[in-house]
């Protein structure tokens, strides 16, 4: 049992499902996208590169380059929403911390003002 074939596209041959051996999709195969086999039902994947088709089971999909590259995307994008939320994060850490100081600077005007007033007295 197959679970991937690679072929060139003129070869109608080889548009098989890799489990049962029925044909599949249509006439022309579009690139990713599921076919799923009208004799059996196992779903295939239809990768196309320039002239050669990569058809591959559901079942393992890891074996598709396109797949690697969609985990590729997909991690990239979870750490750049890591990222955007660490920023989000220190941006309000660092308005807290001015917001801190301004408070602070605040209080030693006002013991400054104090200070100065009483000694006056």
């Amino acid at each position: 049992m197959a679970i991937k074939r690679i072929f060139e596209k003129h070869n109608t041959k080889a548009r098989t499902c890799l489990n049962c051996g029925a044909p599949i999709g249509d006439h022309i195969l579009k690139d990713n996208k599921p076919y799923t086999c009208q004799s059996c039902g196992q779903v295939h994947f239809v990768d196309i590169y320039g002239h050669r088709v990569a058809l591959t089971k559901k079942e393992a999909e890891e074996f598709r380059r396109r797949h690697k590259a969609t985990m590729e995307e997909k991690r990239i994008a979870e750490l750049e929403e890591q990222l955007a939320a660490a920023q989000k994060s220190a941006k309000e850490w660092e308005d807290a911390a001015e917001g801190l100081a301004r408070c602070i600077e605040d209080m030693k005007e006002k013991e400054m003002a104090a200070g100065h007033g009483g000694g006056k007295k």
